[in-house]
């Protein structure tokens, strides 16, 4: 599987670990939905992504790290309920 579009299908609760099976996904879409939880244990797996829209859910907690993230080109995290943290 290299490409996943979840969008605006009303689906809900937390992203299971296993997700990051998916190590060969290079476009992801999840938005519009009522996804629930934390991302970064996810994020580990995807080292081809690209493309990636979680936008429009209920995720908390705090943004996953991009290290691992080399090939992502256009994200979108936005409306969801994560916090930030800035480094001074």
């Amino acid at each position: 599987l290299i490409e996943l579009n979840m969008s605006d299908t009303n689906m809900h609760g937390k992203i299971p670990s296993t997700f990051a099976n998916l190590k060969n996904l290079t476009e992801l879409d999840l938005s519009q939905n009522s996804f629930s939880g934390q991302l970064h244990h996810i994020f580990d797996g995807f080292e081809n992504i690209t493309y990636m829209f979680v936008q429009s859910n209920d995720f908390t907690g705090s943004l996953p790290s991009f290290d691992t993230l080399k090939n992502l080109q256009t994200v979108d995290f936005g409306n969801n309920k994560f916090t930030l943290f800035f480094k001074k």
